[in-house]
């Protein structure tokens, strides 16, 4: 198995079936490169949590050579559920049970203060700072630039209670 050329190898793992390429996997280096290639796993990575585990399993998975076969990358973006204050119970007659009141939106709920886009815009921010920062240390250990990277960022979304309006789960 040795003796073939690469080129050869990769026309083969081209025509593999899904399973066949996952036992193709064990028979050589060159096979390993091939069905890497071919099988398309490495193609897209996605960016959904934002946390130092999913940075860390990036930057395992592509500071090799799966940083070629690298073609898609795919933020999605978030901002924090957005629950409702509770209002304090009132005080009746002893007699009488207290009664939990409802949630209510907060006054003037259908828009977004100049405080609660600041936050947002730092969230996002953020978001997209660490996904970039991860690219960007797998280009540096590589040393060289990912070529016909397609990147997606998605618009953000977030959990909004059912007392506000269904426009606040989307940031204009």
């Amino acid at each position: 198995m040795n003796k073939l050329s690469q080129e050869l190898v990769d026309r083969i793992s081209h025509f593999l079936a899904r399973d066949d390429l996952k036992i193709a996997l064990l028979v050589s280096r060159k096979f390993q490169y091939a069905t890497e290639r071919s099988s398309g796993v490495f193609a897209c990575f996605a960016f959904t949590n934002h946390d130092s585990k999913e940075r860390e399993d990036f930057l395992a998975t592509f500071s090799g050579r799966r940083f070629r076969y690298l073609r898609r990358v795919e933020i999605h973006t978030r901002f924090p559920a957005l629950e409702p204050r509770k209002l304090e119970p009132t005080r009746r007659v002893k007699k009488m049970k207290k009664r939990t009141p409802s949630p209510q939106p907060e006054p003037g709920s259908c828009r977004e203060s100049l405080k609660d886009l600041k936050e947002k815009d730092e969230v996002f921010t953020d978001q997209l700072a660490k996904a970039f920062e991860a690219i960007k240390t797998v280009e540096d250990a590589r040393d060289e630039r990912i070529s016909g990277l397609r990147l997606t960022i998605f618009t953000p979304t977030r959990q909004v209670h059912n007392c506000y309006c269904d426009h606040r789960r989307y940031s204009s």
